[in-house]
């Protein structure tokens, strides 16, 4: 079934395109919705990347880093909406972005050694260099969201704001954690580990998708 590698990749990414157009018509435009779908369509973006490389053999260094390029902001972004619907304020917030941004900046340096292993209908295993230095700055922020969207939850009064927060807090929580499990119980999956959470976090885009159309600024 080689010639429908990718093709999950294809299917994913029209349909969170899908969420980001009917958001900008029936969402309201705050800012809190504004990141919701810049981090939807950010996801989208990666499965077009995952799509070009396995589906029309487009597995070239430069559009490969181009797909780690595409999630790098993803954890960061996440735990940026957290802090936001915390009220956190702080002129230091950019510094959450920092470590991804190094990478970007590092990565087109040793971009030849960019490549896509294998490809199957699922999903694509992309090798890179420093994975693990990499993966400690991908996956701390998105622990560190999983603690805040708990207690955001958990601690919220207002009825309504209660409501949409459990939405996103449910997303991040039936993302993550099927996925953790995944790979603890399957370990031979963690060589593809980027793209199979990107296919599990479609997940998160529903949900996400759901709490953008509830979302209004009053709850901010």
């Amino acid at each position: 079934m080689t010639e429908f590698n990718g093709i999950l990749s294809l299917l994913f990414a029209s349909i969170e395109l899908v969420f980001v157009v009917n958001l900008l018509f029936f969402a309201e435009k705050n800012y809190i919705n504004m990141l919701v779908m810049l981090l939807i369509f950010i996801l989208g973006v990666y499965q077009v990347y995952e799509f070009l490389i396995c589906f029309f053999g487009m597995n070239v260094s430069s559009v490969v880093y181009c797909a780690i390029l595409a999630i790098s902001f993803m954890p960061p972004l996440g735990l940026f909406i957290a802090l936001r619907l915390k009220n956190f304020n702080s002129k230091y917030w950019y510094l959450i972005f920092l470590p991804a941004l190094f990478f970007v900046v590092y990565f087109p340096l040793v971009v030849d050694q960019f490549h896509a292993t294998f490809c199957t209908v699922l999903y694509a295993s992309i090798h890179y260099p420093l994975g693990i230095y990499y993966a400690a700055v991908y996956y701390l922020p998105i622990v560190i969201s999983l603690i805040m969207y708990w207690d955001l939850a958990k601690s919220e009064s207002h009825p309504k704001r209660k409501a949409s927060l459990k939405l996103i807090r449910n997303g991040f929580f039936l993302t993550f954690i099927p996925a953790a499990l995944l790979f603890f119980l399957v370990p031979q999956t963690v060589i593809a580990v980027e793209s199979i959470l990107c296919k599990i976090a479609f997940v998160l885009a529903l949900y996400l998708f759901l709490f953008a159309l509830k979302f209004k600024a009053q709850y901010e």
